[in-house]
């Protein structure tokens, strides 16, 4: 995908949205080619307060919007698992990440100035 020429055509560059890359393949497979990464996470805290902040914010345009609360529930408690697992990964890896479970604008505007964006 970086190879093809179409992904630095952009200033500053884009942004993917690639859940299932991990940290430990970032570094082994992408880390050195023009790409820097960032993690969004929420590690810091517990399901039930995940899946309150996936209904407060969840839209129509979502997918989740329609599914029942035991699934975002069950959903939830994954994302959290994860997010612990990611978390480690990027500290023992030194990559950014962000926990935006917590003042998520404040963080978002932390991100963009960390990019220069």
């Amino acid at each position: 995908m970086l190879d093809s020429g179409e992904y630095d055509e952009f200033e500053p560059g884009m942004v993917l949205d690639i859940y299932q890359l991990l940290p430990e393949d970032y570094m082994k497979y992408i880390h050195g080619a023009n790409c820097e990464i960032a993690y969004f996470i929420t590690s810091d805290v517990t399901p039930e307060e995940r899946f309150a902040i996936q209904k407060r914010y969840d839209t129509e345009k979502d997918y989740t919007f329609y599914k029942s609360d035991e699934e975002l529930r069950e959903g939830a408690e994954y994302i959290v698992e994860q997010s612990i697992y990611m978390k480690g990964q990027c500290q023992e890896y030194d990559l950014l990440y962000f926990e935006t479970a917590r003042d998520r604008e404040q963080i978002f505007r932390r991100f963009l100035q960390e990019f220069k964006l």
